[in-house]
């Protein structure tokens, strides 16, 4: 047991200045990237009370928002793979930066549509060319470590932007928390511009892979070449049986994301915690979310990085607390408060797996951008889903019946991660053992 925490302490021993500082601004521009897309969470309340929007007009306007960054998710992908990651991550802060300006200064609901749908392609452009530039700068051992911190950028950028967006909405109006997140974030694009290499200048040397990780992937886009043969895309999708790891990543952003955008709402329509008091117990939420995270990585530790098992163990935690929420949660408001906090605590831990893990586990096949971006493709699916009909059934239900969408949400997930469980025993998934071509 020392000698494994000496080796993780030494992990990052052996990396370059120019490493630590491209690790430095990848996690930085996804912390800014949240700035402009979790502000409309908090900033619903104040926005249906001062222009009489209902759930089923934000949620609508959530789903489209989330409908865009799937279909980019694809795209940006693909682009990812072949294209350096400098512009296409500059240029999509720089578009979702005026996309949140043009919100703040919106006149009426269909502009605030427009600006908030476009938002949705311009952040898809950010998450897969960010996982390329690290499997590039970064040896397969380090990169356990490197999905764990690209991880927490999600957490402090969910902590920043409902801290931020909460604070601003009730102290000026809902338009700052648009607007003042937009200047900070054109202002990090443009040391952006300044510091970040999308490819290190020379390869990086190949090291022996650790249990559960792939081979070396090539480490420049000078010598595209992978380690294992490239496979024809229908072929690579089968062979890392994508169809079951789609339910599976759906479920996971149906259920996360319907809790994180909903979730200011419920606390705000309870009465017990009026808008303004909102602020404290969204700045908890993230700490709870690295809870999860952390438990997550505790896990996959244990089980040797094998993410069928752990992907098995975590969906049957986030069926059991969506049904819970579903039979109890009409009890007490404190109730449903912890059990939807829960449900974003391992939602947000197993979120990593799929969106830096298994495509850095998966890295020889010279496919990192483009697995990734159909993970996240995978996730927001269920996210689009999820915000639309969301509010639509609490407005013409109860919360009780959208606490039953999530739950089916959990099942699905659940089934697709008992199929998943058997296919990597057979030895040929992510996570199982390194892969190999045949």
């Amino acid at each position: 047991m020392k000698q494994a925490n000496t080796q993780r302490r030494q992990l990052f021993s052996g990396c370059s200045f120019l490493q630590m500082r491209m690790l430095a601004l990848c996690w930085f521009a996804y912390i800014f990237a949240y700035l402009l897309r979790m502000n409309l969470s908090v900033a619903i309340p104040v926005i249906k009370q001062s222009e009489g929007y209902s759930n089923t007009q934000i949620g609508l306007l959530t789903s489209l928002f989330f409908l865009t960054y799937t279909i980019g998710q694809l795209l940006s992908g693909l682009l990812g793979d072949h294209l350096r990651s400098k512009p296409l991550l500059v240029t999509g802060l720089l578009l979702s930066a005026c996309c949140n300006l043009g919100c703040a200064f919106s006149s009426g609901l269909p502009m605030l549509f427009a600006c908030w749908i476009l938002n949705g392609f311009a952040q898809s452009m950010l998450w897969g060319p960010l996982i390329r530039t690290l499997s590039l700068w970064f040896n397969a051992r380090q990169l356990e470590r490197v999905s764990f911190y690209m991880a927490l950028s999600t957490i402090t950028g969910y902590a920043c932007s409902w801290g931020l967006a909460s604070f601003l909405s009730e102290r000026l109006d809902w338009r700052a928390a648009f607007w003042l997140p937009a200047v900070l974030v054109l202002l990090f694009a443009a040391l952006l511009l300044l510091l970040f290499r999308s490819t290190p200048q020379r390869p990086l040397p190949a090291q022996e892979h650790e249990p559960g990780l792939a081979a070396e992937a090539p480490r420049s886009l000078d010598d595209p070449s992978p380690v294992v043969p490239r496979l024809s895309l229908f072929a690579y999708l089968g062979r890392i049986c994508f169809p079951v790891l789609f339910l599976m990543a759906a479920a996971q952003g149906l259920v996360r994301e319907g809790v994180g955008v909903w979730l200011p709402t419920v606390l705000t329509e309870s009465g017990y915690f009026p808008a303004d008091s909102l602020w404290f117990v969204l700045l908890v939420i993230p700490l709870m979310n690295l809870a999860g995270v952390l438990f997550v990585q505790k896990l996959l530790r244990r089980a040797g990085q094998n993410s069928g098992k752990i992907l098995f163990f975590l969906y049957i935690l986030i069926t059991a607390a969506a049904a819970l929420l579903f039979f109890l949660g009409g009890s007490n408001v404190i109730l449903p408060l912890i059990l939807m906090v829960l449900l974003l605590s391992v939602t947000y831990g197993t979120g990593p797996i799929f969106t830096s893990l298994i495509p850095f586990q998966l890295s020889a096949y010279g496919r990192v951008s483009l697995t990734a971006g159909l993970f996240d493709f995978s996730i927001y699916c269920g996210a689009a889903l999820s915000g639309a009909i969301s509010g639509a059934l609490s407005d013409g239900y109860s919360w009780g019946t959208v606490y039953l969408f999530w739950l089916l949400a959990a099942a699905v997930g659940l089934l697709a991660a008992v199929a998943w469980f058997f296919f990597s025993k057979r030895g040929t998934a992510p996570g199982s053992k390194p892969a190999k071509a045949k």
